[in-house]
């Protein structure tokens, strides 16, 4: 029985290799035009694209925050102040991950790389 299991695992993988399919059918890979051949250095290459566009976005969303928390202690409202103290949280952590993002995907590359799944890619 487990000769049988063993045989029946084997074709799978002999019949699901992708690197068959994609040879024979001429597909290439779209993240080399990148310049990048690794999904990690893919999102390095994004996350160097939009990090501007984020902070843009953070420095808006903090204004307005901080304008309706001050709006909400002129008015002197107990349940203004709580939502607006909750936005301000929000923004803070959110700011908090865009701007660690770079950190966490190098991180992640670092743990990769230890354990030999990752080769070292280009950075930011």
């Amino acid at each position: 029985m487990t000769d049988f299991i063993i045989e029946l695992y084997l074709s799978f993988t002999n019949f699901f290799d992708t690197s068959v399919f994609a040879e024979s059918a001429g597909l290439f890979n779209p993240l080399a035009e990148s310049g990048s051949n690794t999904l990690l250095g893919f999102a390095k290459k994004i996350l160097s694209g939009l990090q501007p566009i984020f902070l843009i976005a953070i420095t808006v969303v903090f204004a307005f925050t901080g304008f309706k928390l001050i709006s909400a202690k002129q008015k002197e409202s107990p349940e203004a102040i709580s939502t607006a103290k909750t936005s301000m949280l929000f923004v803070l952590i959110g700011a908090f991950i865009i701007l660690s993002a770079p950190s966490i995907i190098g991180f992640i590359e670092g743990i990769l790389q230890s354990i030999g799944i990752a080769t070292p890619t280009d950075s930011i």
